[in-house]
């Protein structure tokens, strides 16, 4: 695990850590139980899927862990967009086919360490690196109205209802950092 030691907009002291493959054994329990909290269980994503994204070359996987907690407390999962295509707005968005998206499909934080910043500091490290990789563009899935709360800026592409039956709506969004 590479970690990066950093502070959130709270003043939070936070590392995100890079979640190799080595060291995905070691928090995949983690992932699973913030997974399990975080999501309805129609959304919820498998041990199995998430492995395999993880293992995925191209993909960022990042955990976050706070001063004196020995687990991750947040974790970011993204690839490029065009590894899913199976999931509504993807397949039309203007981008696909170019190479050029990285498509965060998933963060979360637990519920005890929420509204300090955490999540945000995951997707501003991911933005960087998908940067790197020369990506120039980042999008996802989020709870309408959130974007709002990103304080990162961007856009909504397209808004869906009753999202996989949660009953809840979901903007398909581009992250403008």
């Amino acid at each position: 695990m590479t970690t990066v030691g950093t502070r959130t907009r709270t003043g939070q002291a936070a590392e995100v850590l890079d979640l190799t493959q080595s060291s995905w054994t070691r928090v995949n329990d983690d992932i699973l139980a913030i997974e399990v909290e975080s999501f309805p269980e129609s959304i919820q994503d498998s041990a199995d899927y998430l492995a395999g994204l993880h293992a995925s070359p191209t993909a960022i996987f990042l955990g976050v862990r706070v001063p004196l907690v020995s687990r991750i407390v947040g974790y970011l999962a993204a690839d490029r967009l065009e590894r899913f295509a199976d999931i509504p707005g993807i397949g039309d968005d203007s981008h696909f086919g170019r190479r050029d998206t990285m498509y965060i499909a998933s963060v979360a934080v637990a519920l005890q360490w929420r509204r300090r910043g955490l999540g945000v500091l995951l997707q501003r490290d991911c933005i960087d690196r998908a940067r790197s990789m020369g990506l120039q563009r980042t999008t996802a899935h989020i709870h309408h109205g959130a974007l709002q709360k990103l304080e990162t800026g961007g856009r909504v592409i397209r808004s869906f209802s009753d999202w996989y039956g949660t009953g809840q709506t979901f903007d398909y969004v581009e992250i403008i950092s």
